[in-house]
């Protein structure tokens, strides 16, 4: 066991919906080079989770506390994309949400990378929304990785996968 750091801890965490509380005082750590698996029921807050960790939530109770500059990016169970926004696009946009020059030319080595690794090279100037769950699943993991986070969280990853 390392003295390491770790990326991210939740410190006691609590999360309700109406009168259903999904979790309380939930504490945890991240360490780097971790991957780990989130198991329960549908409904039991998984999903929720993951949100708060990323900072899209915030918890009734408790924090979340990242080491500094942490990019953390969470691949959601459906894929949002904008209507008419390309493949090649999707995943400039990655990089930006990340707040990365899309337009750095060590950023486009790592957009024509993704497109090669995903197999999405013949497909990057179509419109997301015209292919299949799938390929749009595939178009959505490039757009996080694009992004380079040091915490990337799935939620049910492989969902519409061809």
């Amino acid at each position: 066991m390392t003295n390491e750091v770790p990326l991210l801890t939740g410190q006691r965490l609590e999360k309700s919906f109406a009168s259903r509380t999904l979790f309380q005082d939930l504490s945890f750590g991240i360490p780097t080079k971790a991957r780990i698996g989130l198991v329960g029921a549908n409904g039991a807050g998984k999903s929720t989770l993951l949100r708060i960790l990323a900072g899209q939530v915030s918890p009734d109770q408790g924090e979340v506390v990242t080491t500094r500059g942490l990019r953390v990016a969470l691949l959601e169970q459906d894929a949002q994309f904008a209507e008419g926004l390309t493949v090649r696009s999707a995943l400039a946009e990655g990089a930006t949400r990340a707040g990365l020059d899309e337009h750095d030319p060590q950023v486009l080595r790592t957009i024509d990378q993704m497109l090669s690794r995903l197999e999405l090279v013949d497909l990057q100037d179509e419109e997301v929304l015209k292919l299949s769950g799938g390929w749009r699943r595939r178009v959505q993991i490039g757009s996080m990785l694009t992004g380079k986070p040091d915490l990337l969280l799935l939620d049910e990853p492989t969902n519409h996968l061809d």
